[in-house]
């Protein structure tokens, strides 16, 4: 072999082993996957948890006039914030002011329970209708109505009341408020 055939030889065997390592460096690196956290030790707790405070009961109002009325509507909205003064945190009121006696009536009320209201009031006699219309589809919702024509009907108490007592919370009036006096009051017989 001559010198020049060593050399040739010789940088043959360099660049293949160049190539080679550069061919295994660019390769995919199998990385050994990390070990699992150990799962921490739950320390008994020295007391139980609180339990969860309990949602408020949400009321609707839908009132037929402005609020500042001065006269019927004004009188309902007394009594509405007289609720959320007696109750506090327990209740979360809303309302609707200058809801016509009309179709409208009707969507306002099935919006109302859509957003989850418990207890609606429509204080007007003009409302009967559409909650008659509303109730059968909120079963878990009841309905209070401003009118006595068909007061008998199931979740649908109806209650009447004299002007001086609408500064309070209509058909509650003359009992102990507490929050169930609210929510199961019995209507009146007049």
């Amino acid at each position: 072999m001559t010198d020049l055939q060593k050399r040739s030889l010789l940088r043959f065997a360099a660049l293949t082993a160049v190539a080679s390592a550069a061919l295994v460096g660019c390769g995919k690196k199998e990385e050994p996957k990390p070990a699992p956290a150990p799962a921490p030790v739950a320390a008994a707790p020295a007391t139980p948890p609180p339990p969860p405070k309990p949602e408020p009961l949400k009321i609707a109002f839908a009132y037929v006039g402005p609020v500042g009325d001065g006269g019927w509507t004004f009188a309902h909205d007394n009594a509405r914030k007289a609720i959320e003064k007696e109750f506090g945190d327990k209740v979360k009121t809303s309302f609707v002011e200058n809801v016509p006696e009309s179709a409208d009536a009707e969507r306002v009320l099935r919006d109302m329970a859509s957003q989850g209201n418990k207890l609606i009031f429509g204080t007007t006699f003009g409302y009967m209708e559409p909650m008659l219309k509303v109730a059968p589809d909120f079963k878990d919702v009841k309905f209070d109505a401003r009118s006595a024509a068909t007061s008998r009907r199931a979740r649908m108490p109806a209650w009447m009341c004299g002007w001086s007592v609408l500064t309070r919370p209509p058909s509650i009036s003359g009992n102990s408020v507490t929050l169930s006096t609210l929510v199961t009051f019995k209507p009146s017989s007049s």
